[in-house]
């Protein structure tokens, strides 16, 4: 996860942990530290904050599918975001605004089952 608050974190994670998945709550404060943990470790899923700038929301991207190039992403945004086509062509598997969180687990759910099929 790139650049959440720790209340995020932990409301994803309350979420999922509650939907049965295991995760690794991890945080990366930037971009080098983001691609050290993503190439060190395999993740089954990551979350990216996509309420900064497109740029570095697209440079954490390529970073995920240069070292984790099957594992989905998802990303939070502002309900007002107006690049949100940008972010999903950029193979943002779902975006979240904090009034969405509750479907989170629902929505890896799915994206899982249709990788497992």
């Amino acid at each position: 996860m790139l650049s959440f608050e720790l209340s995020e974190r932990v409301k994803i994670a309350r979420l999922l942990t509650d939907a049965g998945f295991s995760i690794r709550n991890e945080s990366a404060a930037n971009i080098e530290r983001f691609e050290q943990r993503v190439s060190d470790d395999k993740w089954d899923l990551i979350f990216l904050d996509a309420r900064s700038s497109l740029a570095s929301v697209a440079q954490a991207v390529e970073l995920a599918r240069v070292h984790a190039a099957d594992t989905p992403i998802f990303s939070m945004i502002e309900s007002d975001q107006e690049n949100q086509a940008q972010l999903l062509d950029l193979g943002i598997v779902d975006l979240f605004t904090p009034d969405g969180m509750p479907r989170i687990a629902g929505s890896i759910t799915r994206t899982l089952s249709a990788d497992e099929d």
